[in-house]
This record gives C-alpha cells, sequence and structure tokens, in this order.
C-alpha cells in the first residue's frame, strides 16, 4: 500500500498539474514539486520513531501520497520545458529524461540499499531528502526566471484564433 498510494497521487494530481503550471511558471513548479518530495522524505525519516504500526502505516501513506504529487509536478514540467526551449530537437532531450529515469530506477535502489544497511531507514530518507533539497537549491540558482513567464489570457485566445484560422484554411485546400 505504501508504494502503491505513489502512484494514486500521480493519477489524482495530474489533471491539476496544467493549471498549476500556467498559475505560478515551469521553474516555481520545480521548486515547489522538490519541496513537496524533500519534506516528504524528511518526514518517512522522522517517522521511523514511531512505535505503532497504524501510527507509522498511515503516516508514511500521507508522506508518500504526497511525495506522488510532488513527482507528478516534476514530470510534468520537465517535459514541458523540454517541448518549449528544445522545440528543435525534442525527441532527443526526451531520450536523455528517459535515460536519466530509468538510471534512477535502476541506481536508486541500489543506493538506498546500500544507505540502508550504513545507516538504517530513519538516515537513508534524511539523505535522500538532503539530496533533493540540494536539487532544489540548484534550481532556485541556476534555471532562468523566464520560464516563469506564462501566456496571458489574452495571448491564449489570440493563438486560439490563429489555431483556428490555420484549421479553416486546411478545410477548405482539402
Amino acid at each position: 500500500m505504501i508504494l502503491s498510494i505513489f502512484s494514486v497521487a500521480q493519477i489524482v494530481f495530474a489533471p491539476f498539474n496544467a493549471y498549476i503550471k500556467n498559475k505560478l511558471g515551469s521553474k516555481n513548479t520545480m521548486l515547489i514539486g522538490f519541496f513537496i518530495i524533500t519534506i516528504s522524505s524528511f518526514g518517512l525519516g522522522v517517522i521511523a520513531v514511531f512505535d505503532h504500526s497504524s501510527t507509522f502505516l498511515y503516516s508514511a501513506l500521507t508522506l508518500r501520497f504526497f511525495q506522488g504529487q510532488g513527482d507528478v509536478l516534476l514530470q510534468f514540467v520537465g517535459y514541458s520545458i523540454i517541448c518549449n526551449v528544445f522545440a528543435d530537437d525534442i525527441m532527443r532531450h526526451i531520450a536523455y529524461v528517459e535515460i536519466a529515469v530509468g538510471l534512477g530506477l535502476g541506481i536508486g535502489p541500489l543506493v538506498g540499499g546500500f544507505l540502508y544497511g550504513l545507516v538504517d531507514y530513519e538516515y537513508t530518507m534524511y539523505c535522500f531528502a538532503g539530496l533533493n533539497f540540494v536539487t532544489m537549491a540548484f534550481i532556485w540558482k541556476y534555471i532562468p526566471n523566464s520560464l516563469n513567464e506564462t501566456a496571458s489570457d489574452e495571448e491564449i485566445a489570440e493563438l486560439d484564433i490563429k489555431v483556428l484560422g490555420i484549421e479553416e484554411e486546411i478545410k477548405e485546400t482539402l
């Protein structure tokens, strides 16, 4: 249950990500996603001191649920950035992301298992929270604020008119 609730959260929150990204911008959405994941990972370390199994279970379910929200925010905005910044070579950059995700999924359990052997569960979670915090700091410092710029309602309406106009031209030529 603790592992699967992560995916449930991704399904629940995915429909809201476009709204969040459009209101806050790409960089801010990334920062919020990493913040949620960092706090949740830290919280998973904190709950190691709980003696009552149901308290641990419900706390872990709640924290993993929010981790899923943070993760799906990062996925969504990551692909959005690739499509906007690397429009000339989207597929190559998506492939890079997929390679990184695949490496993370493959190496993550090995690193986690190694850390767990050294420092036990609680500090393994703290290590991952720290890693997420460092990544969040790099995003804050090195990702340009220009990625927070979003289109206004007027600009979106103007684009819709252009797209509809092009569709009408296509229909006329067919």
